[in-house]
């Protein structure tokens, strides 16, 4: 499975948004935490959490009845971070099921 760059982050409107409150849990360096999803896509994710990971982190978001995904930390402020995932967004639309489309709505 290819490694996408935070670079492509940027570009993270290429995929639809979905607003959610969906718990779930982070992983990174050994700890393990409780967080909220906030904003999900294909692309990545917005989640809330009492202290988020440096920026360029690896992490793995485990989303329950769904699955875990692999990704980095691309930004985070004293109580959110936003994260890319790794692996391409159609693969990311299959562990998410009908949750998030790997393509942006046309408006």
């Amino acid at each position: 499975m290819p490694r996408r760059s935070s670079a492509a982050y940027k570009d993270k409107r290429q995929s639809a948004r979905t607003r959610l409150l969906q718990p779930a849990r982070l992983a990174w360096d050994g700890a393990a935490v409780d967080c909220v999803i906030y904003d999900l896509s294909a692309a990545g994710a917005q989640v809330r959490l009492a202290s988020p990971p440096e920026a360029g982190a690896a992490v793995r978001l485990h989303i329950p009845l769904m699955g875990a995904l692999d990704g980095e930390i691309v930004w985070r402020r004293a109580d959110a971070a936003g994260l890319c995932f790794r692996a391409a967004p159609a693969d990311v639309a299959r562990v998410l099921g009908g949750l998030a489309s790997p393509y942006r709505a046309a408006s």
